[in-house]
């Protein structure tokens, strides 16, 4: 996958899981036990589970990108892209507060130009995850649930200076480790669940050909928001925004080359049985210039399934599922 392809569903991760983290809420009250997912990781756990597994699948096609002026420009007659990863999910709790979470990539990329076309396939970058909890949101009626979020992304993917196909379908990397450091604040008002995150992303340097690169740091903000039914499906929304400061290439500040994008994304979560719970969103960058910069353009859709093991009830709701309030 393009790195800059990459970092676009880096976004769409970021912006779906809020969403996920919201939508995943079962009730009006403050019954933290209920199904949800994380803020930035993308399993997180209710309060009676122990662990989950799951598998989230999403796939995106470009439609656009845009430039270092914000401007918005069309994919050239002949050229096409679709990024699609499927991703393996583990999340456990070894103390009541923390979540660890790893996240598997498998990253496959179709890509064509006048005249050819590309198809690969590699895993993708690795990230382990933790969500701390400082204070629950069920706990005080005014100060809204803190947590503090941090992850780790290694460069287990193929970067593009590795790839062999001939338009690079098979990179799958952005080729440097990156740290995040995040804050959610989460608060349930009725049926109503909002949830806001602020994140930076750190990424260490390269050196390709004798090139020593580093991009730019990247700070995102995410605003989400659900409303639960009495049958115990969700629907919600999240707007995330990502801007960096520029990259350097040996040590130089390289003017315009920092990093934005928009992202919405609209989506439902119900619970299965047996414990499972299955999450559908659409995601996209919005069609206008302004609110991107050398990143690509996308829309697409995700569908995540999520088993969790119960180790032990809470608010007393059997299998982690609470009961909307009437």
């Amino acid at each position: 996958m393009h790195p800059r392809a990459r970092l676009a569903l880096r976004l769409v991760v970021a912006a779906i899981f809020p969403l996920s983290a919201s939508l995943g809420e079962r009730t009006a009250q403050a019954q933290a036990c209920c199904a949800s997912t994380s803020v930035i990781f993308p399993a997180r756990l209710a309060d009676d589970e122990t662990a989950l597994i799951g598998i989230a699948a999403r796939g995106a096609g470009v439609f656009g990108t845009y430039d270092s002026q914000r401007v918005l420009s069309g994919q050239p007659k002949g050229a096409g892209e679709a990024d699609f990863a499927d991703t393996l999910l583990v999340t456990v709790r070894p103390w009541a507060p923390l979540q660890i979470n790893v996240a598997v990539p498998y990253v496959e990329t179709f890509r064509s130009a006048p005249g050819q076309t590309d198809f690969g396939s590699n895993v993708g970058d690795i990230t382990f995850a933790t969500r701390l909890d400082f204070i629950r949101e069920h706990k005080d009626p005014v100060v809204p649930g803190i947590a503090a979020l941090v992850s780790f992304t290694l460069p287990t993917g193929v970067p593009l200076e590795q790839s062999n196909n001939p338009l690079a379908a098979d990179a799958s990397g952005l080729g440097s480790a990156q740290v995040t450091t995040g804050l959610a604040l989460e608060k349930i008002f009725g049926r109503t669940f909002f949830a806001i995150t602020g994140a930076a992303t750190f990424h260490g340097a390269r050196t390709v050909t004798g090139v020593h690169s580093q991009l730019g740091p990247d700070l995102a903000a995410t605003l989400g928001a659900s409303y639960t039914f009495r049958a115990g499906v969700s629907l919600g929304g999240a707007l995330t925004y990502m801007g960096s400061f520029d990259s350097t290439i040996d040590g130089a500040t390289v003017a315009d080359s920092a990093r934005a994008t928009t992202q919405i994304a609209v989506g439902l979560a119900m619970p299965v049985h047996g414990g499972s719970r299955v999450l559908a969103s659409v995601f996209f960058n919005p069609p206008m210039s302004g609110v991107g910069q050398n990143e690509p353009a996308a829309a697409g859709a995700s569908l995540t399934w999520i088993f969790g093991f119960h180790g032990r009830e809470c608010c007393g709701c059997a299998g982690g599922m609470c009961p909307p309030r009437r």
